[in-house]
């Protein structure tokens, strides 16, 4: 075999295997919303069973209206007024919007929020044996040492801070667990336990 002849069947040998590989490549990537999830580690609520299913929805509700905001909201309900069945139903569309669509980022930020397996502050308070005060006294103390940014988005009537400081933690131990360098976390942990 002459040496042409020999780097010319090398280049179509090679032209062969990076073209397989990106066939192969092109094969294994998400092509909609949910399977780029299922690739980057996300467990969907879609997939639990069905008496963990409805408990979740519920869970990601109480999380969606603490935490939801305009850039992060679904569908056109105002945020208190969506229902775990409005997350429910959204999630079931935003899962097949394809990765061509236009909306396929958007949908794929607010997936990887309100469709997906996470753990709440107050699970994760649950799982390390701390509780929620739910003296009004004391968090109403709790309240006076807390820097006055806090304070403003508790209240601010000071005859109700317990009541308020109270249902401030309530409401926050609702939101995602990001770790224990979190804010949301940190100042429950220091101005709302037990």
């Amino acid at each position: 075999m002459n040496k042409l002849a020999f780097t010319g069947a090398g280049m179509a040998g090679a032209g062969g295997v990076g073209l397989g590989g990106y066939a192969a490549y092109t094969m294994v990537q998400p092509s909609n919303v949910k399977e780029a999830l299922i690739k980057n580690n996300f467990k969907l609520t879609a997939d639990l069973k069905e008496q963990e299913r409805s408990k979740a929805w519920t869970k990601v509700e109480g999380t969606y209206k603490v935490e939801a905001t305009n850039d992060t909201k679904i569908g056109n309900k105002e945020i208190s007024a969506t229902t775990a069945q409005d997350i429910e139903s959204w999630c079931k569309t935003a899962l097949e919007v394809g990765v061509k669509d236009k909306r396929y980022e958007s949908t794929y930020s607010k997936a990887s929020r309100w469709c997906v397996i996470y753990t709440t502050i107050s699970e994760k308070l649950t799982l390390e044996n701390k509780k929620l005060s739910s003296d009004t006294s004391s968090l109403k103390t709790k309240y006076e040492g807390m820097p006055e940014d806090l304070k403003k988005s508790i209240t601010s009537e000071t005859d109700q801070t317990g009541q308020k400081t109270k249902e401030w933690c309530e409401n926050n131990a609702k939101r995602s667990f990001l770790g224990t360098q979190d804010t949301h976390y940190q100042n429950l942990t220091k101005y709302c336990l037990t």
